[in-house]
């Protein structure tokens, strides 16, 4: 499967919704980074407090030769220097076929960088994050291309992201609730596989 992202601001918070075809780790510098590469690129890598940036150096991607793209889980990009206009970069690789894809997320009020694990978009008050992360203080964070525009859990519901869409290699922030404790965010295949047909769901998708 293909999606086309598209990357014209200078950040875009993206992730890769796909599995790698020949059944390992997909890596960013066999993915994402030779379609970036350029003087002044960045990728940010969320360590849970801050940010990791691994940078274009040299003309090669050398620092970050290690990090694997995983499911459900989104990155801060910085597009080449030089590059102007409007821009995209398309994600390659095998529609997962996985029934379920797990993401820890951090309680207590902590950040972790979120993204939906398969290629489909899902409003995200359908999702089981919305369903597992109520709370008060709870927030996501949609990256407008200039800045993060917030999405609060308020008055027991989230309202406030009625309209909010998790598109397939794009990225979110989640702020967990106050006093949250930390979940694993269980996320159920939104597409039949050939062969395997869904589960029976509780809830949400």
């Amino acid at each position: 499967g293909y999606v086309k992202v598209d990357i014209s601001n200078t950040f875009t918070v993206i992730n890769m919704p796909f599995d790698d075809m020949g059944g390992g780790a997909t890596m960013f510098t066999n993915t994402i980074g030779p379609q970036v590469a350029g003087v002044g690129a960045v990728l940010y890598v969320w360590t849970g407090a801050s940010w990791d940036p691994k940078r274009y150096d040299r003309g090669n991607w050398n620092n970050a030769a290690s990090v694997a793209l995983e499911p459900g889980v989104a990155y801060f990009l910085k597009r080449p220097t030089s590059w102007t206009g409007t821009s995209n970069i398309t994600l390659t690789g095998e529609v997962p076929e996985a029934t379920n894809t797990q993401r820890s997320v951090t309680g207590l009020g902590n950040f972790t960088m979120v993204s939906f694990a398969y290629p489909a978009e899902v409003k995200f008050t359908n999702t089981l994050l919305a369903a597992q992360g109520g709370g008060v203080g709870a927030v996501i964070y949609n990256w407008t291309g200039t800045s993060w525009d917030p999405r609060r859990y308020d008055r027991g519901n989230w309202n406030n992201a009625a309209n909010l869409s998790l598109k397939p290699g794009v990225g979110y922030f989640f702020k967990a609730a106050t006093a949250g404790e930390g979940f694993v965010w269980s996320q159920r295949r939104p597409y039949t596989w050939p062969g395997t047909p869904l589960p029976a769901s509780n809830g949400p998708f």
